[in-house]
C-alpha cells in the first residue's frame, strides 16, 4: 500500500543494508565469470551462464519492485512508475502474442527499463560494491592480456577480435568506465592505472571511435566536474539534448544538402545520418507501430541498427514506448544528480554522462546485450555504494 509522503533518498546510509545481498552477488559473479569464459573461448559454458544471468536479473528486479512498493513515495512518482509498468506489460503481451520469436532479443529492454525506474530502491552495500569492482578488475586483466594473445579464430587473429569491432570496443569501454570509477573512489594506483591504459589501447585497436572517445571524455569530465561541480548539471542537460537533437539535425541536414556533401576533402556525414533519416521517416508514417521485425539497411544491403538508443527503442517498440524508456533514463539521472553532491561523486556523474554520449551514436549500452547494460548500470550503482560509508 502506497503512502504518499517524502521519498527515501538513494544514498541514505540507514537504508543501505550491511548484509550480503546474495542476488546481487550472483549477478556480479555470473556477469564477470561469463565474460572471462567467453573471451577464453569456453563459449558453451559462457552461454549457460548468460541464461542464468537473465534469471538472476529478473529475480533482482522482483526484489527491487518489492522494496519500491514498500517505500513511501510521492503520488507523481507512483503514477510515473505505473505508466512504466503498463508500457512494459504492453510490449510483453505484443511479443508473446504476435512476435514470440523476438522475445529473447527484447529481454534486455524488458529488464533494463523497470530497473532504471526503480533505481531509487537499489541500495548496494560497500561490501558488495567492492566485490563487483574486484571481479571487474579480473575481467580487465583478461582483456588486457587478450590484446597480445593470438587465437585460433580465423587464421590466428588476436583474441581481441573474436568479437566484432563494435562489440569489442563496447566491452573495453564498459569495463574501462567501471574500473575508472573504482580507481577514483578507492584511490587505487599502479595496477588499476596500467589496466586502464591497456583498456584504452584495446578501444583504439578495435577501431571503435565512439568507445575510444567516450573513455577519454570520462577521464576529462571527471576532472572537470571535481574542480567545477556546477558543470555537472550543464553537461548532463547537453548530453540528453545530444541523444535527441543529433539524429534529428543530422537527418534533416543530409536531406537538405545531400549525402555526398564534402567539407575539407571528406564527406560531412558518417553514414549514421542515412540510417537516422530512414528511422525518422518510418516513425512519422507509423509512430505507434512495432517494427521489431524490420531492420534498417545500408546502401550495400547490410543489416544495421538505428545507432541511437532513443530511435532504436522507438522504432522497435513504438514512439510512446520510446518516450517511456527515455523518461526512465532521465529519472535515473535525476536520482543520481540529486543525491550525489560530494566532489568524489564526480566520477559517477562522468560515467553516466559518458554513457549518454555513447547512446547518441550507438544503442547497445542500454537496449542491446544484457552484459553491456549491466556493466554500465552496476558501475554506477556500485559507485554510489562506495560513496556510502556503511
Amino acid at each position: 500500500m502506497y503512502r504518499f509522503t517524502k521519498e527515501i533518498p538513494i544514498t541514505d546510509n540507514n537504508s543501505v543494508s550491511k548484509d550480503r545481498d546474495y542476488i546481487f552477488c550472483t549477478i556480479a559473479v555470473l556477469l564477470c565469470v561469463r565474460h572471462v569464459l567467453q573471451i577464453l573461448h569456453f563459449s558453451v559454458i559462457a552461454s549457460v551462464l548468460f541464461k542464468l544471468l537473465y534469471i538472476a536479473v529478473f529475480a533482482f528486479l522482483l526484489y527491487t519492485f518489492f522494496k519500491k512498493f514498500k517505500a513511501r513515495q510521492p503520488l507523481l512518482q507512483v503514477l510515473f512508475f505505473i505508466v512504466c509498468l503498463v508500457g512494459i506489460a504492453w510490449v510483453l503481451v505484443q511479443l508473446l502474442t504476435k512476435y514470440p520469436e523476438y522475445l529473447q532479443s527484447s529481454a534486455t529492454f524488458l529488464l533494463a527499463t523497470p530497473l532504471l525506474f526503480s533505481c531509487d530502491s537499489i541500495n548496494i552495500s560497500r561490501k558488495d560494491s567492492l566485490l563487483f569492482f574486484k571481479l571487474l578488475t579480473v575481467v580487465a586483466l583478461v582483456l588486457a592480456f587478450s590484446i597480445f594473445i593470438p587465437s585460433n579464430y580465423k587464421n590466428g587473429e588476436l583474441l581481441l577480435y573474436t568479437l566484432n569491432g563494435n562489440q569489442s570496443g563496447l566491452l573495453y569501454m564498459s569495463v574501462f568506465t567501471g574500473i575508472f570509477t573504482y580507481r577514483q573512489l578507492e584511490r587505487k594506483r599502479l595496477l588499476v592505472t596500467v589496466l586502464l591504459a591497456f583498456l584504452l589501447y584495446g578501444c583504439w585497436l578495435s577501431a571503435s571511435r565512439a568507445s575510444f572517445l567516450v573513455c577519454l571524455f570520462c577521464i576529462l569530465s571527471s576532472v572537470l566536474f571535481k574542480k567545477a561541480p556546477s558543470f555537472r548539471d550543464k553537461f548532463l542537460k547537453i548530453a540528453f539534448l545530444l541523444v535527441i537533437l543529433v539524429p534529428l539535425f543530422s537527418a534533416a541536414l543530409v536531406n537538405l544538402v545531400g549525402e555526398n556533401f564534402e567539407i575539407l576533402g571528406g564527406s560531412l556525414f558518417t553514414g549514421r545520418d542515412r540510417l537516422w533519416s530512414q528511422v525518422i521517416e518510418g516513425l512519422k508514417k507509423d509512430p505507434f507501430g512495432m517494427n521489431i521485425y524490420t531492420v534498417v539497411t545500408s546502401d550495400n544491403g547490410r543489416r544495421l541498427g538505428a545507432h541511437n538508443v532513443l530511435l532504436d527503442v522507438a522504432w522497435k517498440y513504438s514512439l510512446p514506448i520510446g518516450m517511456i524508456f527515455f523518461s526512465s533514463i532521465i529519472y535515473m539521472s535525476k536520482q543520481i544528480q540529486k543525491k550525489l553532491t560530494s566532489r568524489d561523486s564526480a566520477v559517477v556523474i562522468a560515467c553516466f554522462i559518458s554513457g549518454l554520449i555513447h547512446m547518441t551514436y550507438e544503442a547497445s549500452i542500454i537496449s542491446g546485450a544484457l552484459d553491456y547494460t549491466l556493466y554500465f548500470l552496476l558501475s554506477i550503482f556500485c559507485g554510489i555504494g562506495l560513496l556510502n560509508k556503511d
